[in-house]
């Protein structure tokens, strides 16, 4: 076998994680800068957070991350 030549090293792309705070269902990156996220808080009756979802696949977490709900409709509803 011959051995590569200095030139024709190959070419390894190195896998990076290109999500710093992924979805756990859909992968979209939830990440907007050091203060904010992009995770929808879900607000009971007495307007304390006990979830969230995540906007792009309408997935619903409680608070220590375990999914509730997958792939809502979509539909937002609430008193007006």
């Amino acid at each position: 076998m011959e051995k590569p030549k200095e030139n024709q090293k190959k070419f390894h792309k190195k896998k990076t994680k290109s999500t710093k705070d992924p979805c756990p269902v859909c992968d979209k990156d939830l990440y907007l800068d050091s203060e904010y996220t992009s995770r929808v808080g879900l607000l009971d009756d007495d307007e304390d957070v006990y979830g969230w979802m995540c906007p792009f696949c309408m997935s619903e977490f409680d608070m220590e991350g375990d999914v509730t709900r997958l792939f809502r409709d979509g539909k937002i509803g609430g008193n007006a």
